[in-house]
């Protein structure tokens, strides 16, 4: 009998020792790597009327105006290139601002949660602008662009 209670206190052991090792391969399998963004375009709504109103950058750059506001034509989206590891997902946030009567409400050109395809994408925001009683000028308004990942 006494020999016997041995067997079973080393078999348990055992495998005790096999989660254990199991446990230790599975935590090391969830190293990530960190993102990179960096912004490679500016956007840009061109020239504008100072008339109150909306003008809102659609997908591709195309303006509309609405609420007063007579914006039309084709210009430039802001473009950031995400780099992150194959198969990672990122979750990605703009925020807008505003400055001078100018109030900006950024969005993301297509969807906020990506599944990286390679080693960088890239990410457009468009948007719209918001004038209230401006003066005729360049006018920059600040926005955070920001990405989580898993």
């Amino acid at each position: 009998m006494h020999l016997t209670n041995h067997t079973d206190y080393y078999a348990q052991l055992f495998l005790t020792g096999l989660l254990l090792i199991f446990f230790f391969n599975t935590s090391h399998a969830a190293k990530i790597k960190a993102i990179s963004i960096e912004e490679s375009v500016q956007i840009n709504f061109g020239t504008i009327a100072a008339d109150n109103g909306i003008c809102t950058m659609q997908s591709g750059g195309t303006l509309s105006g609405s609420a007063g506001q007579f914006c039309s034509g084709i210009e430039t989206p802001a473009e950031f290139i995400v780099g992150g590891t194959n198969g990672q997902i990122i979750e990605l946030m703009v925020t807008g601002g505003s400055n001078l009567g100018v109030t900006f409400r950024p969005a993301i050109d297509g969807s906020s949660i990506i599944t990286m395809q390679g080693s960088s994408t890239s990410v457009f925001i468009i948007g719209e602008i918001e004038l209230n009683n401006v003066s005729q000028g360049n006018i920059s308004i600040p926005y955070i662009f920001s990405a989580n990942y898993q």
